[in-house]
């Protein structure tokens, strides 16, 4: 697929101005963190890490209302766990949106990532794990959760080791759900399933 020219800078303008300021900065610190992971485990997707992180919460601010009547109007089968949750929606409305508003980006590849991107999936991209971590690790994410394992992966990621670097990718994923699953354990509240799979399925990766 051939992008615009300077892409990322004018999606970035328009992303801006669809987003609070505090959810601006934490997209710009996932896309930059993710070409850092990218550089790391899949070089030849840097530019698709960079574009998926800048569209990954392009819904996010929306109510759980307006996330329901687009996945109502679009077909799109929720089962009641997620509807439980509406933090998840804006990862299965932000596909239909790239489509509709930014076609430009619309490859398979981006929209995998931004779908996946909060809970993941069994069949997870190397794309895919990358924008998901990114979102868990980004700078401006100050849980000890998230501190603990941007030092492991940083820490144990090298320069030129892409076979390694994919196996610490992997297991960094598995960690980010099992500390989510933790957390929600932790605060009464609901595990997704795809959580689980996500997790089982990478465990079969390592």
């Amino acid at each position: 697929m051939i992008y615009p020219e300077n892409s990322c800078v004018k999606l970035s303008e328009e992303v801006r101005k669809r987003l609070s300021e505090k959810r601006f900065n934490h997209t710009v610190s996932v896309a930059e963190c993710a070409v850092k992971l990218a550089d790391f485990c899949e070089p030849e997707s840097k530019f698709e890490a960079e574009i998926a992180s800048f569209l990954h919460d392009i819904t996010k601010e929306h109510s759980a209302d307006w996330h329901i009547d687009l996945l109502t109007r679009e077909k799109y089968s929720l089962d009641s766990e997620d509807v439980s949750n509406p933090g998840v929606l804006h990862s299965f409305t932000a596909p239909y949106v790239i489509k509709s508003d930014f076609r430009e980006y619309a490859n398979d590849k981006i929209l995998s990532a931004a779908r996946n991107h909060t809970l993941g999936a069994p069949e997870m991209t190397v794309l895919d794990e990358i924008v998901f971590l990114a979102d868990f690790i980004e700078e401006t994410r100050t849980y000890d959760a998230s501190v603990e394992l941007r030092k492991y992966v940083y820490g144990n990621m090298k320069d030129g080791q892409i076979e390694n670097n994919v196996l610490i990718l992997h297991k960094a994923c598995i960690i980010a759900i099992e500390k989510t699953v933790i957390n929600l354990i932790n605060t009464n509240k609901p595990i997704n399933s795809k959580n689980i799979l996500t997790r089982n399925a990478l465990l079969g990766k390592i």
